[in-house]
């Protein structure tokens, strides 16, 4: 049963019609890598929390564009007080998503507070 009118652009990780909250449009933004319309919605003072997690992962709009290295997106979501230690579904920060020669990463590490979590990640499927 979907309402969707349409537009299939992931509506799933964006619960509600396909507008859906500030916060949710904030998201889409950041996944797309819109710097100018991030911009837009965060000095229009419309956004109520800038660290909201969608309910599928916990991601954030600062986790989704970090993991896409969409710079200044990142940027534009640390100056307006994005959460570089918030914590996903699966205990990640947003610079764990990065690799290390993306420019997000430097961006990520010069304001978190903490190492990537990286090197704690079993990767090997024997334990």
């Amino acid at each position: 049963m979907s309402s969707d009118s349409g537009t299939s652009s992931g509506t799933e990780d964006f619960p509600g019609d396909c507008v859906g909250t500030i916060e949710q449009q904030l998201c889409r933004f950041a996944l797309c890598g819109d710097a100018a319309a991030c911009e837009h919605l965060l000095s229009s003072e419309t956004v109520f929390d800038i660290n909201w997690q969608r309910p599928s992962d916990k991601n954030s709009a600062l986790h989704l564009a970090a993991e896409r290295d969409h710079v200044s997106v990142v940027q534009v979501l640390i100056r307006a007080g994005a959460n570089p230690d918030l914590l996903n579904d699966f205990g990640l920060r947003p610079i764990a998503l990065t690799s290390l020669e993306d420019d997000t990463h430097g961006v990520l590490d010069s304001v978190s507070s903490r190492p990537p979590r990286r090197d704690t990640i079993k990767v090997n499927a024997f334990g």
